[in-house]
């Protein structure tokens, strides 16, 4: 009797155990503050964070007084300044990450770099004649192919010596002060086009309209990592911004979702997150923003992978990264 009343109370209590949340020995129960190494013998400060999609190696663009480009590996002490200059898109390769400088904040000429692990400096893959204006939206697809859009649209680069560099067939991109993002795995891109944001892809003779009112100032772009949700992000949380979201899992009129007053739009999967004008991290779920249990105030967020965790920096005379576990 008081065996089968045993075993009763111990199935029970596995029970209960599937719905209780699972962590990791060692895991901290809620956000903790990162140390950053040093770059260069001077000490970085946060202000944009992107994550290598398998979450062991960071990007961050400030060092120090200055705007710049350093990088590290999760088991690094130092972190490797790349570069001093204005900075515009990043992406990460298997070995290292390709990122764009330019001479000048304005009206400098563009460089496409490529920086592999373990390297001194990082080599410069692509100027001139291969890039007109700003280079934007650039992605690394294995095995071989560098994309990115320019002035006269959406193009493919191929390592070699020099590299080879195609325009894909489609419309053209031509707004060299806006931002945009290929989607995960695809050459679907979202851009500006005549001041409308629009979704473009290569192979598509016209791009498709997002928006009816023109002249956006499209400062983020988000994608799901099914690639079938893409958030926009319309000017900064604290400056009023608002983030667009929207389903657009097949070639036609895609689906405006929601709209939220915000900024710094992020997936992490395929879950959906922002920072809100009061600079509270949220999370939308079914229809309902709720907020994410961090301090204010956020000014940007990063992440990867499928479960987290995600990234939020803390803006301040000293800014800070924590790290927040998703459950």
């Amino acid at each position: 009797m008081w065996r089968w009343l045993a075993l009763l109370l111990v199935a029970c209590t596995a029970v209960a155990g599937l719905g209780a949340v699972r962590r990791t020995p060692g895991e901290p129960e809620g956000p903790v503050v990162l140390t950053l190494p040093a770059a260069g013998g001077e000490r970085l400060l946060a202000t944009h964070l992107q994550v290598r999609p398998d979450g062991r190696a960071f990007a961050l663009w400030h060092v120090g007084d200055r705007y710049a480009l350093a990088v590290w590996q999760a088991e690094d002490d130092e972190a490797v300044l790349l570069s001093r200059t204005a900075l515009e898109g990043l992406a990460w390769a298997r070995d290292g990450l390709y990122f764009v400088q330019m001479s000048a904040p304005v009206g400098g000429r563009a460089e496409i770099l490529r920086y592999r692990w373990g390297e001194e400096q990082p080599e410069v893959v692509l100027t001139g004649g291969a890039i007109r204006g700003r280079p934007r939206g650039l992605a690394w697809r294995s095995p071989g192919l560098l994309l990115y859009a320019d002035d006269e649209g959406l193009k493919a680069a191929q390592p070699g010596i020099p590299w080879r560099v195609s325009r894909l067939t489609g419309p053209g991109i031509p707004d060299t002060l806006q931002y945009g993002a290929f989607a995960p795995g695809s050459l679907r891109y979202i851009g500006i086009q005549g001041g409308y944001l629009v979704l473009a892809e290569a192979g598509q003779a016209t791009a498709v309209p997002l928006t009816e009112a023109g002249n956006q100032s499209l400062t983020r772009v988000a994608w799901s990592e099914d690639g079938r949700r893409v958030a926009l992000g319309l000017g900064y949380a604290e400056l009023g911004g608002r983030i667009l979201l929207f389903d657009v899992a097949g070639w036609g009129t895609p689906r405006q979702v929601a709209e939220v007053a915000g900024g710094s739009p992020l997936f992490v999967g395929r879950r959906f997150f922002f920072v809100d004008p009061e600079g509270q991290v949220m999370e939308w779920r079914e229809g309902q923003a709720e907020p994410v249990a961090v301090d204010r105030p956020a000014s940007s967020l990063a992440g990867a992978g499928r479960e987290g965790p995600l990234y939020v920096i803390r803006p301040g005379p000293e800014p800070a990264v924590l790290q927040v576990p998703l459950r």
